[in-house]
Order: C-alpha cells, then sequence, then structure tokens
C-alpha cells in the first residue's frame, strides 16, 4: 500500500517548507491485512485534505497525535473495496485509520456518492465544526454573529452557512502583506456571504461605520479562534449578555449522522462550497515534489500560510 509518513518531528513554527518535506517520505510498501473479517473494512482512499492541524501533528505539537513513524492526516473520503461479514456499508472518514490498510466500521461514516470528491474529502474538520457551532448557538434569522480567523476553513464555511440561514455575519479578518492582498481577502470574504468585514489589528481604537454598528447592535455571539486582543476585540463588538465560543466542538451517535446529512445537503444546494480554484490538487505521489518545487520557489514560505491561502488536497 502507498502512503505519506511522518518519519520525525519538525521545530515548531520554525519550520519552512523545505524543512517539511525534509520529515515526510513517500512509501508503497506499507503493510496491510491479508484477511478483512468481522466488522473490518478494506479502503481505497480518494482523497485526503491537508489541515493545519496535520501540520502541528507533524510538528508534534497537536494533541493526541501519535509520534512517528506515522501517516499524518485527520479527514478523507474513500470507497469500501472490502468489507467483514459485520461491517455494513461504510465510506472512510479518517484517513490515518483507513491507512492502516483494514479497520473497525465503527471508525468510519456513510457520505452520500453525490456529494463532490473534494468536497466530501473536507467535510468533517471545517463545515462540520461550522455548522454544530451555528447549530448550538441558537443565532436567528436576522441576528449578527461575529467571526475572528474569517478566512479559516472554519471562518468560511460559518460565513457561506450563516448566509444560508439568513445570519448577518462580522467578520473580522488580519490585513495582509499588501493593499492589493489585503482587498483581495476581504472581497473573498463577502463573497462568502460577510455583511461587514472588519480589519483585525492590534490597534486599541475601535472605529466603526454606520452599518457595522447597525449589525453589532444585534450581534449575541461571537465565534473566537484566535483569543488575545482579536477576542477582546470581539466582545466589544458584542451586546450585553451575548455569547463567545470557541470553536472545539465534539459529537457523535446519531447526532453526529444528521449533522453530516445537514452539512452534505448544504453542499449539494450550494449553500456551502469549496470552489476548486481554492484546492490545490496534488497526486499522493507528487506531494514531496510539490513542496520542494514551492520550497525552491520561496524558502521562507511557512507551510501554514500557504495551506491557509489554498487548500492541499491529495488524491490517492
Amino acid at each position: 500500500m502507498r502512503a505519506l509518513a511522518a518519519v520525525r518531528h519538525t521545530a515548531r513554527r520554525a519550520h519552512t517548507q523545505a524543512l517539511w518535506h525534509d520529515v515526510l517520505t513517500f512509501r508503497d510498501d506499507v503493510p496491510v491485512e491479508t484477511t478483512v473479517e468481522g466488522d473490518r473494512v478494506r479502503v481505497r482512499i480518494l482523497a485526503s485534505p491537508v489541515n493545519p492541524s496535520d501540520v502541528n501533528a507533524i510538528e508534534g505539537t497537536y494533541p493526541g497525535a501519535r509520534a512517528p513513524p506515522r501517516v499524518p492526516g485527520a479527514e478523507g473520503v474513500g470507497e469500501i473495496t472490502e468489507a467483514g461479514p459485520a461491517s455494513g456499508r461504510m465510506v472512510v472518514r479518517r484517513w490515518n485509520v483507513a491507512k492502516r490498510g483494514g479497520a473497525s466500521a465503527k471508525m468510519f461514516d456513510v457520505i452520500d456518492r453525490d456529494v463532490p470528491v473534494h468536497e466530501a474529502a473536507m467535510i468533517t474538520v471545517n463545515p462540520c465544526t461550522a455548522w454544530r457551532l451555528l447549530e448550538d448557538s441558537g443565532a436567528r434569522e436576522g441576528e449578527t454573529v461575529v467571526v475572528n480567523a474569517a478566512t479559516s476553513g472554519v471562518g468560511r464555511a460559518l460565513l457561506q452557512l450563516a448566509r444560508g440561514r439568513g445570519i448577518r455575519t462580522i467578520a473580522m479578518c488580519r490585513p495582509r502583506e499588501s493593499a492589493v492582498a489585503t482587498e483581495e481577502a476581504y472581497e473573498s470574504l463577502r463573497a462568502d456571504g460577510a455583511d461587514v468585514v472588519l480589519a483585525d489589528t492590534d490597534s486599541t481604537r475601535l472605529r466603526l461605520d454606520e452599518r457595522t454598528r447597525e449589525l453589532a447592535s444585534r450581534a449575541r455571539f461571537g465565534f473566537n479562534a484566535v483569543g488575545g486582543h482579536s477576542a477582546q476585540i470581539m466582545l466589544r463588538l458584542l451586546q450585553p449578555r451575548a455569547d463567545r465560543s470557541s470553536d472545539e466542538i465534539e459529537t457523535g451517535g446519531a447526532g453526529r449522522l444528521d449533522m453530516l446529512a445537514r452539512v452534505s445537503d448544504a453542499i449539494r444546494s450550494g449553500t456551502l462550497r469549496t470552489p476548486l480554484d481554492r484546492v490545490r490538487d496534488v497526486p499522493l505521489a507528487d506531494v514531496l515534489r510539490v513542496l520542494r518545487t514551492d520550497a525552491d520557489a520561496d524558502a521562507r514560505t511557512d507551510v501554514q500560510t500557504s495551506i491557509g491561502r489554498r487548500k492541499i488536497l491529495i488524491r490517492a
């Protein structure tokens, strides 16, 4: 079986793409189980995204991540190729589990095949978190929510889902390296549904135009993924007795299946989408070459930054 494996940790926040690809190795001889029995299934992976949390796992800073050598990855979509008699019909959701070749069907979730592969591969980490935040907050149509780290995967999904529910949004976004890049980021957030984009800076002065003040007057909920000064600004935008939530959500059982069904419906209807121009489609065997090429082009490029700009989707 083929796999991309991390052989050791790299230094936290000190890596560039050159250092990152040095701790990864491509293998085509990963052993697999010869038989699939009981509730075990064998899965052919179709695609898996690279999330910032995967970079953290390679750094050795992500809680609960297994020590190297290991196959990194937290989500993905695949097709059952062999199933034990007690496994049922499943589609993989956790790439690192599937990379072991065979695993319990209890670790997998079913997803309809009419969801595009690139959307299905990225459905569990960001879209489901965004859906859960909105669902559990109780935000209603016509109300406003404030979102920082708005260009993140969770942030963009939250903006789109909120728009589909008639919920207004104030998106907080840090300025980019140039005025042109900043405006491009802001415009992309407006396209995703942000009613107002607010510069997330270290300034202690908060200047709001009339439109932002009007939206803030109905802001009961803030979704914080940053903390620090950004969270303080968020609190100043919220109304008294409002709620601020961090995007750490756990769910399971029937609630999880319902969530996946609802998010899948949002994707099919066009309410939620990850445009293909935001996805960098890379075959598994080419991942290391792509990382080396990018590193040669700009040795200072940080993996976290490049992932934030364009999602890397690995095709098996």
